[in-house]
Order: structure tokens, then sequence, then C-alpha cells
């Protein structure tokens, strides 16, 4: 049972732990459809879960801090929001009324000295593993943990689900904004706020088959795959994040500045560019395709620029290559 503005949710014939006030239920996007897709395929996998740490040093008002994530959790409706695929035609995103966010706080001084050392990276891998249930409790969550005299570490972690780099951006920028506001004895003003709602809400009065027919148009002809060999035999089921980090020295790095201001490109197309000659080289193919990240936010929606949700997406990027004298 769900519906909106009931007093009780009730999710594949049983109940919710906390009795909630439901607010408004909507669609998924499908950006959100592919994750939650993911998430029903591997409901422990760690691949959407996003985890950042942010260092504090000075007189940190615990009190004042947890209320102004209070605040936003409530201002924005994207952070008490629960994902639904149970007594329902197709898997639906419910925003509660009102949740708590309480932080959890930890300080390492109570601790053993043996097992100071190592604390942090050790509560980053439980909380990783710990994951989140799209189905009950905030997928959003908030450690505090001091580790000395006025140092701490702020650890945030939700699951991408709920929202983008540039939401939490948002979301930040006003928790520390509120943090100032309050630690001061000022009155905060929380101003207008968009909700995510309103994107999905447009988003359905979009014409689908537009879209399709343009992705038909744009990938026509595409003869092969744009592929990287591969040395070993990889195990498609299980997801391994692994990240590779390439640090290009000044020379190189001016090089490119200069070759994007010559073309009057960004140094990401300049990127891109070389990345889809490699895989041409490897593939053989006169058209290399791959995914490239949007943002998303359509300028035809009002103050889109301020809203939290998720609104990336993945497209593809078609780039044809001419071998020289052809």
């Amino acid at each position: 049972m769900i519906s909106s503005g009931c007093s009780t949710v009730y999710i594949g014939g049983r109940l919710m732990s906390e009795k909630l006030k439901v607010k408004s239920v909507y669609e998924l996007t499908p950006m959100q459809e592919g994750i939650f897709y993911n998430y029903l395929y591997d409901p422990k996998s760690s691949a959407y879960f996003e985890q950042m740490i942010i260092k504090i040093q000075g007189d940190l008002d615990i009190g004042v801090l947890e209320q102004s994530f209070q605040g936003v959790v409530q201002k924005y409706d994207i952070l008490r929001t629960n994902f639904l695929n149970k007594k329902a035609k197709i898997p639906v995103q419910v925003v509660m009324e009102k949740r708590e966010l309480n932080i959890q706080y930890i300080d390492t001084d109570i601790l053993q000295p043996e097992k100071r050392d190592g604390f942090l990276s050790d509560f980053l891998e439980e909380d990783k593993n710990n994951g989140f249930d799209l189905e009950k409790g905030m997928l959003f969550r908030v450690a505090l943990i001091r580790t000395g005299k006025f140092l701490y570490n702020l650890v945030i972690s939700y699951h991408h689900i709920i929202m983008d780099g540039w939401s939490k951006s948002i979301i930040l920028q006003e928790v520390f904004e509120r943090y100032r506001a309050l630690r001061n004895h000022l009155n905060y003003s929380e101003g207008n706020v968009r909700q995510f709602g309103e994107y999905i809400k447009w988003l359905q009065t979009q014409k689908k088959e537009e879209a399709v027919d343009y992705w038909k148009s744009y990938l026509k002809d595409i003869s092969g795959t744009s592929f990287l060999p591969k040395t070993e035999k990889l195990d498609s089921s299980i997801y391994v994040q692994k990240e590779y980090k390439y640090v290009l020295d000044s020379k190189l790095s001016e090089g490119l500045i200069a070759l994007s201001k010559e073309y009057k490109l960004s140094v990401s197309s300049i990127l891109q560019s070389i990345w889809a000659v490699l895989l041409h080289k490897y593939s053989n193919e006169k058209d290399a395709v791959f995914g490239v990240v949007m943002s998303g936010r359509n300028p035809q929606i009002k103050d889109i620029e301020n809203m939290a949700g998720i609104f990336i997406n993945t497209v593809p990027l078609r780039v044809s290559i001419k071998e020289c004298g052809e």
C-alpha cells in the first residue's frame, strides 16, 4: 500500500519499521531506473555507494552541525526518498513528509591506543559494506569522527540514485551556510526551493518517440564495437571498482591547454578526441563510440541549477575519424 498522504507505508505486505507520512510518489527517471535495476540485481553491490570525507579543524558545535544537516534534509525532498518495487506496477520513489537525521559521533580518544591507528580506514570500509537498503531507511547519512583536540573527520555517505555531484555541492554549501548562521545566532533565510519532483513531471511531458528516433539516426550504420584489448577474461557478473591515476607533467598539460585554445575547444573535448583515436586504433573502426556524462540540467526548467537530485545521464558520443589522405 503506497499512497500520498497516508500515515503508514506497507512494502511487499510488511510494515516499515517507522510510521512515516508520505508526501508524494513519483516514477523514476531513466537514470534512476538503470541504477535501481542494478541494485535489484545485486543489492550488496557498492557500485553506486558514494562517500566523502571532509577534514575539519576548529571549535565545532556538534548540535548546531546536526541541526544544519536536519534543515537540508527537511528542505530537499530527495534526501527523504525511498525506492519501492513491490505492490506497484512500476518502480516508484516515495518522498516522506519528514525524516530525522542523527549524526553518528565517535571520539577516538575513548579507544585503546592500538585501535586508533587505522580506525578511520576501517570505519570507511565498514560504512561502505553496510551500504543502503533503497526500500527503507535514509539514503543519506553523516558521521563525525573526532581524532584530536579541534580535529574532526566528517564522513558523508549517500546512494547515487538520489543525487549527483552538482547536487552534493548544493547540499554541502547550504549545510555550512546554515551552520554559520546558527552558530552566530543569525536568522537563516530558507528561500524558495524547487523540488526534484518538478523535474520528473517535466520529463513526463517529453516525447520519448522523438528521442528514440534521434538516437537511432545518430547511431545509424555503426558497423562495430569500440573496445580495448583484454589480457584476461573478466567475470562480468561481479562489479569490481578500481581507480587509476595518471599525472600529466607541466609541459604536457600546458600543451593541451594551448591546443584547446588554438582550436577553441575545452580540454575535455581534446581528451575525448584522444580517447576516440585510441579506440579507433584498437578496433580498426572508422567510428569510435563511447559514453559521456552530461549534466542533464535542461535550462527550460526554471531554477534547475539550484535543484537537488540526480540529473546526470550518460549518452553515446560518436566520433568519425579519417586517416590522413582520406
